[in-house]
């Protein structure tokens, strides 16, 4: 850190600033060196070396049994052990905090609290990660086993959390998972990276940046605390004779045969189910290849890891063979159990009154936040479950054909405690299901024939405080399937906005019409694009809103842009951009159908 300060400092010119600016710029430029000094991968991975370094002769029965003949008690040894440690990494941060101190006061940088959370930071780190270490290392008499104990802690719980995720998104209709980890502080690691580092402000203005991770430390170093405790403890009875083992605590073995034969099993039926067999969940039969997966990986880990810590090949007894039966009956009751559905965990979707807001991806995506739409989209997935063994019927017939068509509709619930909700489903849009009065694809189809819907989709929720801008432009293709533009003057794209809002009123206009032979008739591949600036904090949904980003919310300064997906319906738009010379016989409306036709001619080729 003091090197980076150093450097960004004398290469810092503010020729042309005030004397606030100066100062302002002086101290984002001798922050910029914060994030990499207060990494995690730095930190953890010395806390772990110098923890199996400084305690490397309990790894060997030569080392281990000459030390503590030694006329000194154990929790000399390790108390001295443990400092020597630490202060190899604490030692070199409190220098280095001292040497940028002065590095900054003669620059003229007198915010001396940023060096000082900085310190506090990287020294509770430091202080966790190591004593984490030294807590794996008493676990085992290996030099190997240790860093992978201190690995596997680290990523536990969110191994955990990703089997219990896959199995859900395999067994349970509708369940699209979940990327977030509830309980993130349960993968230190990964929090501390997450969450620990410098926040610069938004917008303009001289704001000063903010440090994060503070509030966090307290927790990590209570528990670096208990870790270094427990430690202390295992070492007072650890047996001298352990020295090469996987595994110097007796009970801990069958825990971590266990443990271990589960999570290789989950991870593996993850990797094969998702690589090779997505479809089964699509029929919903994704439960054999699971179950094949999880019985057959599951046993020969079982065994496999007992044979690591006995550190043999005969490990083969009756009592060993009864808890993997034991261990297989367990494995078939839990998935079977979210097979069929015993808890009720795909029916267990939230309260309206308790969502704030649903985005709902169907043939566009829709966000939504009234009361009552979003009474109408539970009943509308409400319906689509009570159909489930009719649509994995479907597909189990259809599935890899030509005559299967589908649409994808994701349904995202924000609740008003912040907490998200996701579900998937994959819904038949052949003309049966279309038509079908009733059906929760013709509900679907009515839901999203909303004006509101469409022009939020189009031009955020708030598009009645749009404010085009220059840009926009209608793309039309000439003989050879070659796109072209022309551009379009800011008081014409007013024009054709009302046009195409009159379009949208009339209650004829559908994106992408169900069923593929009518999208094709009746959806031009023509593209009118608007350019436009949103207020400050509107949702822009047409590329990729998925609830969970901050870079799809407008700024309120950055122009966007629209584009327009133009259908027959769409008569008052037309008959505006022929009135204004965009489409004539030169510029035609090329529907996609004919699109392919001529893309598919032997004359392209």
């Amino acid at each position: 850190m003091p090197i980076y300060s150093y450097f960004n400092l004398r290469n810092y010119n503010g020729a042309g600033l005030t004397a606030t600016e100066q100062s302002y710029m002086k101290v984002i430029n001798a922050l910029e060196g914060f994030d990499l000094s207060m990494n995690a991968w730095v930190i953890f991975i010395f806390s772990i070396s110098s923890a199996v370094a400084v305690f490397s002769y309990l790894y060997t029965s030569r080392s281990v049994n000459m030390i503590h003949a030694l006329p000194v008690r154990r929790e000399e040894l390790f108390v001295t052990n443990y400092l020597s440690g630490i202060l190899f990494m604490l030692v070199p941060q409190l220098v280095s905090f001292l040497i940028t101190v002065f590095i900054w006061f003669g620059n003229g940088i007198n915010h001396l609290e940023y060096l000082l959370q900085w310190l506090g930071i990287v020294t509770g780190e430091t202080f966790f990660a190591y004593s984490l270490g030294v807590f794996c290392v008493m676990l085992t008499g290996n030099i190997v086993a240790a860093p992978a104990y201190f690995v596997l802690i680290n990523y536990m719980y969110k191994g955990i959390w990703s089997i219990w995720n896959m199995v859900r998104q395999a067994l349970i209709y509708g369940f699209a998972g979940n990327n977030e980890v509830y309980g993130l502080g349960l993968v230190p690691f990964e929090y501390f990276r997450e969450k620990v580092g410098v926040v610069y402000p938004e917008g303009a203005g001289l704001k000063l940046p903010t440090i994060e991770g503070m509030s966090c430390l307290k927790w990590y170093v209570l528990a670096g605390v208990i870790f270094a405790v427990v430690a202390l403890i295992i070492y007072r009875k650890r047996q001298l004779e352990c020295a090469g083992d996987m595994i110097v605590i007796s009970w801990i073995k069958p825990v971590v045969r266990w443990f271990g034969a589960i999570l290789c099993a989950g991870l593996t039926g993850e990797l094969v189910q998702t690589t090779f067999f997505t479809e089964k969940v699509l029929m919903g039969k994704a439960f054999p290849v699971l179950l094949g997966c999880w019985i057959g990986v599951g046993v020969l880990s079982f065994f496999g890891i007992e044979m690591i810590i006995e550190k043999q090949f005969k490990i083969f007894n009756k009592g060993l063979v009864a808890q993997s039966g034991i261990l297989v009956v367990l494995m078939i009751l839990f998935l079977g159990s979210l097979e069929t559905d015993v808890f009720q965990l795909e029916k267990q979707l939230p309260k309206a009154e308790d969502v704030a807001e649903v985005y709902v991806q169907g043939s566009y995506q829709r966000y939504i936040t009234e009361p009552e739409k979003i009474k109408e989209n539970i009943k509308l997935q409400k319906n689509i479950i009570a159909s489930k063994d009719e649509y994995q019927q479907y597909f189990r017939k259809y599935y890899g054909k030509n005559e299967c068509n589908y649409l994808m509709v994701d349904m995202t619930y924000i609740t008003k405690k912040g907490k998200k909700q996701t579900w998937s489903y994959n819904l038949p849009i052949d003309d049966y299901y279309v038509k079908e009065k009733g059906s929760a694809v013709k509900e679907l189809q009515e839901q999203e024939a909303n004006y509101e819907d469409y022009m939020t989709y189009y031009f955020t929720e708030q598009y009645g405080n749009i404010e085009l801008q220059s840009g926009s432009c209608f793309d039309w293709v000439d003989d050879e399937c070659n796109f072209q533009s022309i551009d379009i003057s800011t008081e014409d794209a007013q024009e054709l906005l009302e046009a195409f809002k009159q379009d949208v009123a009339s209650g004829a206009y559908c994106i992408y019409p169900y069923g593929e032979k009518e999208r094709v008739k009746n959806t031009y591949v023509n593209t009118l694009t608007i350019c436009y600036t949103p207020p400050k904090g509107a949702h822009l949904l047409q590329y990729g809103m998925d609830a969970t980003t901050t870079w799809d919310i407008a700024d309120g300064r950055t122009v966007e842009y629209t584009g327009i997906i133009l259908t027959k319906a769409c008569k008052n738009t037309i008959a505006q951009l022929e009135k204004m010379g965009y489409v004539n016989e030169k510029h035609k409306l090329m529907t996609e159908e004919v699109f392919e036709s001529i893309f598919d001619s032997e004359d392209i080729y």
